[in-house]
């Protein structure tokens, strides 16, 4: 795929099978619309020589992504990407590309949006990205991994500074649940 800068709202890059060279170094700089925060990164596709070939990926502060400034998110091997969306807040990524010198695997494959965790804004829905993290349409209290989980009445959700857990006030049941971003688990944290 080439490394470089990336700046449109919404792309894919890919290093695959036949253009994922030995001994690769390579960075990519994701910026969607220029630092949208809250920018997304998902790995359709994600298979490395597990503990020889790595996917560093990192919140960067600004467009530039000097290392010193650079907070790593997560290090991929082997088949852990899959699957997997990361969110940064600054809205701007490097992704870092390592490979050894002997076996090349499918490699990887992932998308990057400007577009946050769902907000709804009241009157202008048309604005935002509408999707279910977790829950379903039954109106209950239980907990359970993504639609296996269910709310009575959520009323207000925030999120932990990492971005990697959502707070849900559940009003009816004066609970207070916790979502985990990365897997759908949602939990208990406080009340009935």
């Amino acid at each position: 795929a080439g490394c470089g800068y990336y700046f449109d709202a919404s792309g894919e890059i890919s290093e695959i099978f036949g253009m994922y060279a030995p001994n690769s170094n390579c960075k990519w700089v994701l910026a969607p619309s220029h630092g949208m925060p809250r920018s997304t990164v998902r790995f359709t596709q994600f298979e490395t020589e597990k503990m020889w070939d790595f996917v560093s990926l990192y919140q960067c502060a600004d467009e530039h992504c000097h290392d010193e400034e650079n907070t790593l998110i997560v290090e991929l091997s082997g088949f852990e990407g899959r699957g997997h969306t990361y969110t940064s807040d600054t809205g701007i990524f490097l992704v870092h590309f390592t490979s050894d010198t002997s076996q090349e695997y499918n490699g990887f494959t992932l998308q990057f949006s400007d577009s946050p965790t769902p907000v709804v804004a009241p009157g202008h829905p048309y604005w935002y990205p509408v999707s279910t993290l977790a829950g379903s349409s039954t109106a209950d209290v239980s907990d359970g991994r993504g639609s296996l989980a269910s709310f009575l009445r959520p009323a207000g959700v925030c999120y932990t500074p990492d971005g990697l857990t959502a707070l849900v006030s559940d009003t009816d049941s004066h609970t207070i649940r916790s979502i985990d971003v990365l897997t759908g688990d949602v939990t208990r944290i406080a009340g009935a």
